[in-house]
């Protein structure tokens, strides 16, 4: 081969690789109660982005170092170059769907307020215009004590029918519990609320969303709603949405699949031998069975994801409420001979 051929190939090599590496990356999460959103790009053991609380929407600058096992400092200023707090933590990479994890303590300039943070990367893969924002909602009642807190995402850079038809779907979702809920509250008596004076906790209702996956394809989106109504702890439940972008339409599960392959048995054999693998001592079998057996209404929240398609199972669905919401990802391959609606994804494992 060419000398000056094979230099010429190890250069673009180089540079891809380079390239690839300095891509941003968006994260979305909690820094104590508030919700962000960040963007960082990593180019070798530098870490430069910004970040913005959903509800301000005001960006603050981001700089620092990053080694070679994840742990990080970042050191946040203004516009103005006005040090403003230090993020310290770990990135990690989650082996159930491969998303980046960031986790830590964030501390005010003095260090005399520290919060835990915890952001998990929108897997996010577009090769064009196409665009994802946050739009929230947010209501108050001091009278009868509780908030609504809603954020959903929004499509812009295609096609305006597909975008209308997305977004329209993607804030009816998350909004559907907030006129029940708040209804709820409404109705509270004085009575009803002197425990939630004295307690000093405010009802409320909190959803927020993560991009599982997103590409020219399709767009995958799973929705978390926690409430708390009083009572001895908080509950949350889980929602989706998968959007096919070339039909402009909401997908359902049976729609991956061909109409006579016995798709929710695979699932369930699947999920089930998972789920008592990690529950561990925490299994009931008889309660698993029920929570995961082979019923569409089981499996109604799922996702899409780089490394397979994941099944989000609440608390109380197939264990008792210490043990947590669980999640299991099914891997493409055990589902590929059943499926009828293909994507690139599906070829990511």
């Amino acid at each position: 081969m060419n000398r000056k051929f094979l230099f010429f190939v190890l250069v673009l090599i180089l540079a891809t690789g380079a390239l690839a590496q300095s891509e941003s990356r968006t994260f979305s999460g909690n820094v104590g109660q508030s919700r962000i959103e960040m963007s960082l790009k990593r180019d070798g053991g530098r870490l430069t982005g910004t970040y913005s609380y959903v509800r301000v929407g005001k960006p603050l600058n981001l700089a620092g170092t990053i080694d070679e096992s994840g742990s990080f400092t970042l050191t946040e200023t203004t516009t103005a170059g006005a040090k403003t707090g230090v993020f310290a933590g770990s990135w990690t990479v989650s082996k159930s769907d491969g998303a980046g994890e960031l986790t830590g303590e964030w501390k005010n300039p003095a260090g005399t307020k520290t919060l835990d943070f915890f952001l998990t990367e929108q897997m996010v893969f577009f090769k064009g215009g196409e665009r994802l924002i946050t739009k929230s909602f947010f209501e108050q009642n001091k009278a009868k004590m509780f908030e609504i807190s809603v954020e959903y995402p929004e499509l812009s850079g295609v096609a305006p029918a597909v975008a209308s038809a997305f977004n329209s779907l993607s804030r009816t979702r998350a909004m559907e519990g907030v006129a029940s809920f708040r209804k709820d509250m409404m109705a509270l008596t004085a009575e009803d609320l002197k425990w939630t004076k004295e307690s000093g906790m405010s009802n409320t209702s909190e959803v927020s969303y993560n991009v599982t996956y997103a590409d020219n394809e399709v767009i995958s989106v799973s929705f978390g709603n926690y409430y708390f109504t009083g009572g001895a702890h908080p509950n949350s439940v889980s929602f989706a949405l998968t959007f096919d972008l070339k039909t402009g339409r909401e997908l359902t599960l049976g729609d991956l699949f061909k109409p006579e392959s016995k798709y929710l048995q695979v699932l369930s054999s699947y999920c089930v031998k998972q789920l008592q693998k990690e529950l561990s001592d925490m299994t009931d079998d008889d309660w698993i069975k029920n929570g995961a057996g082979p019923n569409a209404e089981n499996y109604k929240s799922w996702n899409l994801t780089k490394k397979g398609l994941i099944v989000n199972f609440d608390s109380y669905q197939v264990a008792a409420y210490a043990a947590g919401p669980q999640e299991v990802v099914v891997p493409y391959a055990e589902l590929d001979a059943m499926f009828i609606k293909r994507f690139g994804v599906f070829n990511s494992e």
